[in-house]
């Protein structure tokens, strides 16, 4: 990434709101899911593709930390379920290092990604009324 870019990326996230935050750590874990998968069959199980899976999986931990149990209930129950499930499927896949690990990339890529575009379509929805005020409350999701 050049200065630039990462200059601009830098910007992005200083100045994003809670609700657009989100939106960007989904959009992050996807990319380095779907980077994983497409490196994963090369050099020996690449370590390279270890380390995305690894930073798709510490994002996943820092969402599942951002849900609020208490307001958010039963909704924040199941995505706090979803966010550890896909976490547990990571370890097994960085674990087992098996040949097959992209079809095991892909199930956590088609859930993440049904997740992604439900934010992003809730989030536009409601930020017609509120911007992100109904969305999260302190930092932490409730709806």
């Amino acid at each position: 990434m050049n200065n630039n870019t990462f200059n601009y990326v830098a910007q992005e996230v200083e100045s994003a709101d809670p609700a657009r935050m989100i939106e960007l750590l989904y959009q992050r874990a996807l990319r380095d899911l779907k980077n994983a998968s497409e490196l994963w069959p090369t050099l020996d199980r690449s370590p390279a593709a270890i380390q995305l899976l690894v930073h798709a999986q510490s994002i996943l931990k820092e969402l599942q930390g951002s849900l609020n149990y208490q307001e958010g209930g039963e909704l924040a129950l199941t995505l706090g379920r979803l966010y550890e499930y896909m976490q547990f499927r990571i370890v097994e896949i960085t674990t087992r290092r098996s040949a097959d690990e992209p079809q095991r990339i892909e199930e956590i890529i088609n859930l993440l990604g049904s997740l992604s575009d439900a934010w992003s379509i809730m989030s536009r929805e409601r930020g017609e009324q509120s911007e992100s005020s109904m969305l999260l409350r302190d930092g932490t999701l409730v709806a």
